[in-house]
């Protein structure tokens, strides 16, 4: 079966959803930094280890992640990135390298996990186990 992880950096936002057939299995949204790119691969780490999370209670063998950047798909494709980001996207890779499926990269001008890029779905910081309000 195919898991399939959308990212996405919007308005000082990141937002990452996971899902299969269709269906959400799992979403976040974080604030996230003024440089798009390392926005892009923090979404990708909190994407990785959702997957990770998904992954070890499925029979899902590959993940598609989804991102509306070009440039950080050619980063991963190629494993190479601008000494600026290398010590961000390593910690990358090393989480790539720890799920256990098939994993690829693809494009999408409008990633499905734009429409929770949003304030109102921001995750509210937890302190001692409950919801801050």
């Amino acid at each position: 079966m195919l898991l399939k992880s959308s990212l996405c950096s919007n308005k000082g936002l990141i937002s990452v959803c996971v899902s299969s057939n269709g269906m959400l299995l799992s979403k976040k949204t974080v604030k996230g930094y003024s440089d798009n790119y390392l926005s892009l691969l923090k979404a990708l780490g909190i994407a990785i280890r959702l997957v990770k999370n998904v992954v070890e209670n499925s029979t899902d063998s590959e993940v598609v992640f989804e991102l509306n950047n070009s440039t950080v798909i050619s980063w991963l494709n190629e494993r190479n990135v601008k000494d600026k980001y290398y010590e961000d996207f390593m910690s990358v890779m090393e989480l790539l390298d720890s799920i256990p499926v098939k994993y690829s990269f693809v494009y999408n001008s409008n990633p499905s996990a734009m429409i929770y890029c949003s304030t109102s779905y921001l995750d509210k910081p937890k302190i001692g186990g409950l919801f801050d309000s």
